[in-house]
């Protein structure tokens, strides 16, 4: 059986403003449908790569000389030691990658042109300390 692809949902269904909370302040958009969040998220990004806030991922952390085997065949006094650097080194090989992957995503939203992976990228990113982002509902009266 074929499964239907929806349509994604839409972000905005009233006028309201994308709200973005960073270090030195909060900026605030008006935003009427969901081509405007997916503009206003493209000119978020692209303005946090030229500032640095995204910056390219340095080299590749470099390989062990020493595999999970070797250590298990040490002797027992030498394990912790070794088992401490495998553990180390494991962390910043997947931050490593997270951070290539997420560099790569950020250019590609950019490069594409795609609004809605920017918006991704950004509510994906939102629990950083000052890279809030959010909707919210614009009232025009209280109680509306």
């Amino acid at each position: 059986m074929d499964t239907l692809k929806k349509a994604p949902r839409p972000i905005i269904t009233e006028p309201s403003l994308v709200v973005c909370r960073e270090k030195h302040g909060e900026f605030y958009f008006l935003v009427k449908e969901d081509e405007d969040v997916f503009r206003i998220a493209l000119s978020i990004l692209r303005g946090r790569l030229k500032t640095g806030w995204y910056p390219a991922p340095g080299p590749k952390p470099a390989d062990l000389d020493f595999t999970e085997e070797d250590v298990q065949k040490l002797p027992k006094t030498f394990q912790p030691d070794a088992w401490r650097k495998f553990s180390v080194h494991k962390n910043e090989l997947n931050w490593w990658l997270q951070e290539t992957k997420n560099h790569g995503d950020i250019k590609q939203a950019l490069a594409e042109n795609d609004g809605r992976l920017a918006w991704q990228i950004l509510k994906d990113r939102s629990d950083g300390e000052y890279e809030n982002v959010g909707i919210e509902r614009l009232l025009t009266k209280y109680g509306s």
